[in-house]
């Protein structure tokens, strides 16, 4: 199995989508890829639906954040056998369509109109499966700082949890303080007061 081709294309305002594609059939789907920044390696599963093999070629799409992609230095894709592969780095999607096809000879007009028809059916349906999978990229993304602010929400709170029993021990040790220094002047002040009533005689 190879990558034959690596593209980047957008994905909303904060994602991009990068598309791997290539010969080979691995035996078990499930393939991720690891992108390599200055902040670290991230690990990426491909969007759901998105993996498939046809005609002896697999592909893929993997969702990232475009601020991630823009840190980016490296790709490693790991195929669902475990097998490691080097894509490079990826090419920037043309975002405007080639000239239409046409037939070199059209036998009448129906024929044509059907033709035209045909294209623009296949145009349409190559923009709505691009919008499907912006969107499920977006989503990704979405979940993903989702889930990193919940995990910093639960941190605070434990920090939270953590400072309130500090506080809390902390006033015991306070009242304990306070006790005895009451006991303390209490067992001062009856002392004084058996003086009082029974003077030491010189």
């Amino acid at each position: 199995m190879d990558v034959a081709d690596f593209e980047a294309a957008d994905a909303g305002t904060r994602s991009m989508l990068l598309r791997l594609s290539g010969p080979g059939r691995p035996q078990r789907s499930g393939s991720t890829l690891i992108v390599q920044s200055p902040a670290g390696a991230r690990q990426i599963a491909a969007l759901p639906g998105s993996e498939v093999v046809q005609g002896g070629h697999w592909r893929a799409a993997f969702p990232i954040d475009r601020a991630v992609f823009d840190a980016a230095s490296r790709y490693t894709l790991v195929t669902g056998d475990g097998v490691p592969l080097s894509p490079g780095q990826p090419r920037t999607r043309r975002t405007a369509p080639g000239p239409a096809r046409r037939p070199a000879r059209a036998p009448d007009d129906r024929a044509r109109r059907l033709e035209r028809q045909l294209v623009q059916i296949r145009r349409e349906n190559e923009r709505l499966a691009g919008a499907l999978e912006a969107e499920q990229a977006e989503r990704a993304a979405t979940e993903s700082d989702l889930g990193e602010r919940v995990a910093a929400l639960r941190a605070l709170e434990e920090r939270m949890a953590q400072a309130e029993a500090s506080r809390e021990a902390l006033d015991r040790k306070v009242a304990a303080l306070q006790l005895s220094a009451a006991e303390e002047a209490a067992a001062r002040e009856a002392l004084l007061t058996d003086l009082d009533e029974d003077p030491v005689q010189f």
